[in-house]
């Protein structure tokens, strides 16, 4: 004899004894919030749009930054000329000197790391504050190393461009190879700072490490140079006329090329703004639409 079928539990909503149901599906996205396309113009809309609700934000933020690098650059420039007229030794002056330009190295790169952690909340629609460009400390190690290596790559691909525009000035025969050595130079320096220039988002938005942050910007700007290279070229094109306008139209024009670049960075993850980001999270855990494998960031890192 068979036994009769179990009784049908009542669904959660009804049965006030049941768990509350635990939310696993995604949340529908508000259709004015959905993912920016990676192309120009889409970026560059997003890009006014976003600027134009945090103009002063965003201009005050860049205030800040430009002051405190101008202070400590004069606290700086006050130590040396006060060594110098204190008749301190030659090489007590070289030391001074040196250890100014790593200190100013790395507070201009931990406040490059605040800024873009500002950047990065006001693109993804976050509340950001003016204090956020003092935020950048525990990305300092990571951004450090990587700028390093950045720097170091770089230095590389100039001395081999010099060593052949050197080398093409000994002979008459030399002249045509030096000079495909040194145009094979400078596309591997223009595919460097495309392909790896995403880098310093990644390690404040999906915290990578300085190594692992070229590998990511490497992958994620696959298929994507060309749009890159546009938006360098309107960054450039903004700025001149801002200096065009008596320089003081650098005042706005600095901030929103700035915020372009983050805005395209947000665009490329496939994140898409608010609706994916909880009060106390900063990250997007949605993986980037232009590569399915994309690492999200660590979980555990709120």
């Amino acid at each position: 004899m068979s036994s009769p079928p179990a009784p049908e539990f009542p669904d959660d909503r009804t049965n006030p004894y049941a768990p509350p149901r635990a939310e696993l599906g995604s949340r529908p996205l508000p259709a004015d919030l959905s993912a920016i396309p990676v192309t120009v113009g889409d970026v560059f809309t997003r890009t006014w749009k976003t600027y134009h609700d945090q103009l002063g934000l965003c201009i005050g933020a860049f205030f800040v930054v430009v002051l405190v690098t101008f202070a400590i650059q004069m606290v700086l420039n006050f130590l040396q000329v006060a060594m110098q007229q204190a008749g301190s030794s030659h090489a007590a002056l070289v030391f001074v000197k040196l250890i100014g330009r790593l200190g100013g190295f790395v507070a201009q790169t931990y406040l490059t790391a605040g800024q873009m952690l500002f950047l990065l909340k006001v693109a993804k629609g976050r509340n950001a504050e003016i204090s956020d460009v003092f935020a950048g400390g525990r990305y300092l190690l990571p951004l450090t190393l990587a700028n390093i290596l950045s720097l170091a790559i770089l230095g590389i691909l100039a001395f081999i461009s010099r060593i052949c525009s050197a080398a093409g000035n000994q002979g008459a025969t030399l002249p045509i190879v030096s000079g495909v050595c040194v145009l094979l130079c400078v596309v591997g320096l223009v595919a460097f700072l495309v392909r790896f220039s995403q880098y310093p988002y990644l390690i404040i938005d999906r915290n990578a490490g300085a190594v692992e942050s070229f590998g990511l910007s490497n992958r994620l700007m696959r298929g994507h140079e060309g749009q890159l290279i546009l938006l360098w070229l309107l960054f450039i094109a903004i700025n001149i006329l801002g200096f065009l306008a008596f320089c003081i139209g650098l005042i706005f024009s600095i901030p929103l090329t700035f915020l372009l670049m983050a805005v395209f960075y947000v665009a490329l993850t496939g994140q898409s703004g608010i609706e994916l980001l909880g009060p106390d999270d900063f990250r997007s855990e949605e993986k980037p639409h232009t590569d399915p494998d994309f690492g999200s960031p660590d979980p555990n890192d709120r």
